[in-house]
């Protein structure tokens, strides 16, 4: 899938198209990319999309209750000699006035052990509540590959 996006976008000269990104396809950084892959639609992929199948369920739904569904599924490919990305907040907050409860989960699943040499994903602990959304190094907690 990568490379038939990869095609398209040079062939139409699609480049400056990728910062602001596709439904689909989104650069987040030099090589780094957030995609959408139709291969998870299917029945192979049945554990990470059915919610009574996927493993992190439970505690997807102690936290945000019996009704959490599905949003978004996808990869994050970073490519070797990728850019780092700017920390950020992964959504919203549905309030800027007053903490709301939890609404959103993000959950990663690395396909390669989590190293300081192939550039984990890093969390800044703390930056989810309202007002804390600063990048501060000593926040930063980094799981990796025992």
């Amino acid at each position: 899938h990568y490379e038939k996006v990869t095609y398209t976008i040079k062939a139409r000269a699609l480049h400056s198209e990728l910062a602001d990104g596709f439904d689909v396809f989104r650069e987040r950084g030099r090589g780094r990319y957030d995609m959408q892959l139709p291969v998870f639609d299917t029945p192979a992929f049945s554990f990470l999309t059915d919610l009574t199948e996927a493993t992190w369920m439970p505690i997807v739904k102690k936290i945000l209750g019996d009704d959490a569904t599905l949003v978004h599924k996808g990869a994050f490919l970073s490519m070797p000699g990728s850019t780092t990305q700017v920390y950020h907040q992964d959504g919203p907050h549905l309030t800027t006035k007053y903490q709301r409860p939890c609404h959103a989960i993000n959950v990663f699943i690395p396909l390669v052990d989590l190293e300081m040499k192939n550039g984990p994903t890093e969390f800044c602990l703390g930056t989810h509540y309202l007002g804390f959304d600063g990048y501060a190094r000593e926040m930063i907690d980094t799981p990796l590959s025992a």
